[in-house]
C-alpha cells in the first residue's frame, strides 16, 4: 500500500496510525523536495494526477495528499499554505492486463506537480 492510499479519508483506521501515515507522506515529501533547489513562491497552483489500479474520487484524492502538499510551505517553497490553488486532479485507471506488463512494484502512482 502507497503512503497516499494509506492517507485515504474512506480507509477506517485508528486515528494515531492515520496520523502516523500522514507524518510519513510529509517527511517523504519533505526529503523529496530537499534534493533539489527551489524558489520560495508567494501563491502556488497544485495539479495531482493518480494511476492505479482503481479509480480515485477527485475528493478523496485531495484529502489523502493534504499532507504532501502541507510539505511545500513547511519546506519553504510556497509561503503560506492558503495560497495554494487547486487545478487538476485526474485519475486513471489501469486497463486489464496492462499493469502486469509494466511490472511497476507500487499499485497506484500519484504525481504532485506545483506551478507557480
Amino acid at each position: 500500500m502507497t503512503l497516499v492510499r494509506a492517507c485515504s479519508p474512506n480507509k477506517r483506521q485508528h486515528h494515531m496510525v492515520l496520523a502516523k501515515n500522514k507524518g510519513a507522506l510529509k517527511d517523504y515529501v519533505r526529503w523529496t523536495l530537499r534534493t533539489k533547489r527551489h524558489r520560495t513562491y508567494d501563491a502556488a497552483t497544485v495539479h495531482l494526477f493518480a494511476i492505479g489500479k482503481k479509480r480515485w474520487d477527485p475528493d478523496n484524492l485531495v484529502a489523502s495528499c493534504k499532507a504532501a502538499i502541507d510539505a511545500f510551505e513547511a519546506e519553504g517553497i510556497v509561503t503560506n499554505d492558503q495560497h495554494i490553488q487547486l487545478g487538476t486532479v485526474r485519475s486513471i485507471a489501469w486497463p486489464k492486463g496492462v499493469r502486469g506488463r509494466l511490472h511497476w512494484t507500487d499499485p497506484d502512482r500519484v504525481c504532485i506537480r506545483l506551478e507557480p
